[in-house]
């Protein structure tokens, strides 16, 4: 399957391949060179060229073009709560640096490089699987 946006294109065979960005959650670790604070942000790539997560207090969404190495990531919207002064300012450089990504590179397997030129920018490690259903927890079905 391909998708296709911004001259980028994403190439998948079935399920997102452990070389590739897409499925996991992915937890970011430093932004920038420095490491990243409680509550990090979170990015979850998807099969249709979509990004979305947590930037540390709001969500937000933004559409993506990977093609080979090069990554695009473009009209990225938050919502607007308000967190401590520290939450806000690394959120914001994380809106920021994710705007100037032009490629990225699986580190090791469980982790992620996103790059700006030849600087890493954002990097992020596999996260924790999300529940495909929260209810199958439940003790009592009925």
């Amino acid at each position: 399957m391909r998708i296709a946006g911004w001259g980028l294109a994403l190439s998948l065979a079935g399920a997102a391949m452990a070389d590739e960005p897409v499925g996991p959650l992915w937890q970011v670790v430093a932004l920038d060179g420095r490491d990243a604070e409680a509550p990090v942000p979170e990015m979850r790539f998807d099969e249709a060229g979509r990004l979305a997560g947590t930037g540390g207090c709001n969500r937000y969404r933004a559409s993506v073009g990977i093609d080979g190495g090069a990554m695009r990531i473009e009209g990225t919207m938050a919502t607007r709560m308000f967190c401590g002064p520290a939450v806000m300012a690394q959120e914001q450089a994380f809106f920021a640096l994710l705007a100037q990504v032009d490629g990225w590179q699986i580190a090791a397997p469980d982790r992620l490089a996103l790059f700006a030129g030849a600087r890493v920018v954002i990097e992020a490690r596999r996260g924790p699987p999300a529940l495909a259903n929260p209810s199958d927890l439940r003790q009592d079905k009925r």
